[in-house]
């Protein structure tokens, strides 16, 4: 077996999941439909999702860590690992690679907060 490799935060690259990463740059290329997930067909997985899980979903798509979004949404790490495996179960997939790759690929982004001028 070939080994697996590693991302290295002491050697300055990018990490896979973060914006420019190895392997968000993939997903962005498999993202070519801009349907929503609160659209989606009747009968689909994305249409079960919680208004909370379609968030957590929108923050796994960007890459964050489950402890970057507990802090983002004001709860426990535990919790938001509670929901991820809630939407791995309901969008029948079995990590958060093929989770966010679902959220790209069907539109689901979380929109960014309102900014004020003043």
């Amino acid at each position: 077996m070939g080994r697996r490799a590693h991302w290295n935060p002491s050697d300055g690259s990018t990490p896979p999941f973060a914006e420019g990463g190895a392997a968000f740059v993939v997903i962005q290329h498999l993202a070519p439909t801009q349907q929503s997930l609160s659209r989606a067909p009747a009968g689909s997985p994305g249409q079960r999702l919680s208004p909370c899980e379609q968030e957590i979903l929108g923050f796994v798509a960007e890459g964050k860590s489950n402890k970057e979004i507990a802090a983002a949404l004001a709860m426990a790490e535990n919790t938001v690992k509670s929901h991820l495996k809630s939407i791995l179960a309901k969008l029948h997939v079995e990590n958060r690679v093929q989770a966010a790759t679902y959220a790209l690929r069907h539109g689901h982004r979380n929109k960014p907060p309102n900014k004020t001028n003043g």
